[in-house]
């Protein structure tokens, strides 16, 4: 039988560290420090009571009450009660389908740090989050072969005949579904309650779809939008001269606007690289220096200040661009565009196969004990 009450000091704190091990395991991971910051994000929003139900949940597979009932030996109807308060907690992931209700454990990140942005403006809990990102958790992000995002070209303008690969079009991906949410950007909230400068970055950007709209609409953690309003925060983002990324997926059920400047996993990709970077974009950018008039607005535009002017005085990027096409939108003579890369890897239907994914390279490479 699962035992949940009367634990003793020493049975919680180590079922701490399971939780914290079991989370290393999902996705990118989650990484033990030295110091131990990691815990203060997971003890600020898991009870003892709800590691002990959580570590015996199924992972990479959604599961309902009764499996969990069967699993755990409690009555369905705890199981529902334990499954339902946890996932209105955002420590679980939940979906409502044909009547009933299905469960999925979710990694930190995407997961429980944005299933808990409204709490983000608790300063000690996100000053040990952002701690743990400078102790590891930055670099491991692209350290999982497929980055957490991709990036997707702005517009089709900015691409060489203007034909982008299939789920590259970030308009037809949003007009796949029929419900949308719109939530703050975790990112730019985190930096707020840190004291970080204002950077005049619209809060509300995070765009989710479907399913994973639905959830985040039921938490209270976004507002229903209709497809209109979703266009209208790519337009203005795009003008705003923001990089458009989205997860890595085929579904794109999540679609963020971001600059280098406001954006951790963008920070991760300049500051880090790892392997991931290669896949975070199908295009490379491409530019004719003799058509180029070293106007020096492509440096002014690019999110990721990958741009600088060489000796000659004529711009040239860095291998932090991430294939936006920011710079092709403002150039006055036409001397940048976009080229797509002759080999691209095939995207996972979902973002949590992009999970297993992430998993199963870490396994490969010794980062992740085979089970």
């Amino acid at each position: 039988m699962l035992k949940v009450k009367n634990l003793t000091q020493a049975e919680i704190e180590e079922n701490y560290v399971k939780l914290r091990d079991r989370m290393n395991e999902l996705s990118f991971g989650y990484c033990p420090t030295e110091s131990g910051i990691e815990f203060v994000l997971l003890k600020r929003f898991f009870t003892p009571e709800d590691v002990a139900y959580w570590l015996e949940m199924e992972t990479e597979t959604y599961f309902t009450a009764q499996r969990y009932a069967e699993i755990t030996g409690i009555t369905l109807e705890s199981a529902s009660e334990v499954l339902e308060d946890m996932s209105h907690r955002g420590l679980l992931y939940r979906v409502r389908r044909g009547g009933r209700a299905e469960y999925y454990v979710v990694p930190v990140a995407h997961g429980v740090y944005e299933f808990n942005v409204n709490h983000l403006d608790e300063k000690d809990w996100t000053t040990a989050l952002a701690g743990h990102f400078g102790q590891g958790m930055l670099q491991q992000v692209y350290d999982a072969d497929i980055p957490f995002y991709r990036s997707v070209p702005i517009n089709m303008d900015v691409v060489k005949g203007s034909e982008v690969y299939p789920y590259d079009d970030i308009v037809e991906q949003v007009k796949q579904y029929n419900v949308f949410g719109v939530s703050t950007c975790t990112c730019r909230q985190l930096n707020k309650t840190l004291g970080a400068p204002d950077m005049g970055f619209e809060m509300e950007t995070c765009i989710t779809c479907g399913e994973m709209a639905e959830f985040y609409i039921e938490n209270g953690i976004a507002r229903e939008i209709t497809i209109d309003e979703v266009l209208d925060i790519l337009k203005r983002s795009t003008e705003k001269g923001m990089v458009t990324q989205c997860v890595y997926s085929k579904n794109s059920e999540i679609v963020c606007s971001c600059h280098v400047d406001g954006c951790g996993i963008l920070q991760a990709a300049k500051l880090f690289g790892g392997n991931a970077t290669r896949n975070i974009s199908n295009y490379h950018l491409e530019q004719d220096q003799d058509l180029c008039i070293s106007c020096g607005k492509c440096v002014e535009r690019c999110p990721m200040h990958s741009i600088k002017m060489d000796e000659e005085n004529k711009p040239v990027a860095d291998s932090s661009c991430v294939g936006c096409g920011q710079c092709v939108s403002v150039c006055p003579v036409h001397a940048k565009v976009l080229v797509k890369k002759e080999s691209i890897n095939k995207l996972p239907d979902s973002i949590f196969d992009a999970y297993s994914q992430m998993q199963e390279y870490r396994k490969s490479v010794g980062n992740l004990s085979k089970k």
